[in-house]
């Protein structure tokens, strides 16, 4: 996997990256601190048949550590002179994709990220949390991690006294959102979870609040959620047997 890896995420001068980050993790994983990590794992068509190779690596390495968890997000084209050479999955098909690499993490002993979206609020996006903000490098602040070439995403700026200076009308088309004036939020057995800002980005583009794609496998998530909770407290169950 290291050689898949290292051809997208390089530095620089050219040097891949999978061992640092791989080795920076393990040495996290020494630490006696209590912290959570989500190991986030980005996915298209090209590097999707070695992912569960890198799965069964991440397990090898952590899946006695209740701190360590996977999340599989499917790449997309969010701007940039690269866009059309991504070989992306169609979105139709890209919850599932990661659904299913859920399952076999979850077989291989891997804790993954999947246990809150059913709850209310799982599924609204952090662009819509009016505390979360993205901070560029020259201080532009932004709500969404993937729309930084969009002008609607770039809401303010870090002053030098380090206050925010916010452009309210560009903060609240990510913000607000009232899910209960759309006829099809009103009706949406998801409602709870998703309230309407599953992707704020796509509300803005649209002016539909859009569906999250995982409500058409919604019978696989409530599967690997369920599991999800049992692995979670059969761990628990397992942690409290070993140091009683």
């Amino acid at each position: 996997m290291q050689n898949i890896h290292d051809q997208t995420r390089k530095l620089v001068g050219g040097q891949g990256t999978f061992k640092r980050i791989f080795n920076n993790l393990k040495n996290l994983s020494c630490l006696g601190y209590d912290f959570q990590v989500r190991i986030r794992v980005n996915f298209d068509k090209s590097n999707e048949p070695y992912i569960r190779d890198l799965t069964k690596e991440l397990s090898e390495t952590f899946s006695n550590d209740g701190r360590f968890h996977v999340n599989y997000f499917p790449i997309g084209r969010w701007g940039g002179p690269n866009d059309e050479d991504l070989d992306i999955f169609d979105t139709k098909i890209r919850a599932k994709v990661a659904l299913s690499l859920c399952e076999d993490a979850l077989n291989q002993g891997l804790s993954t990220t999947l246990g809150s979206i059913l709850q209310p609020g799982g599924y609204v996006c952090y662009a819509a949390d009016p505390n979360s903000y993205v901070i560029g490098s020259d201080g532009t602040l932004y709500k969404c991690t993937v729309a930084l070439y969009n002008e609607k995403n770039k809401i303010g700026k870090v002053g030098k006294d380090g206050n925010f200076r916010i452009d309210i009308d560009k903060f609240a088309l990510w913000v607000m959102n009232d899910e209960s004036e759309d006829e099809g939020c009103k009706k949406c057995f998801l409602r709870p979870s998703c309230q309407g800002s599953a992707c704020p980005l796509i509300r803005i583009e649209t002016g539909k609040a859009p569906c999250p794609p995982e409500k058409q496998y919604i019978k696989q998530v409530v599967r690997v959620v369920g599991r999800q909770k049992k692995f979670i407290s059969e761990r628990k169950i397992k942690v409290t047997k070993s140091y009683s």
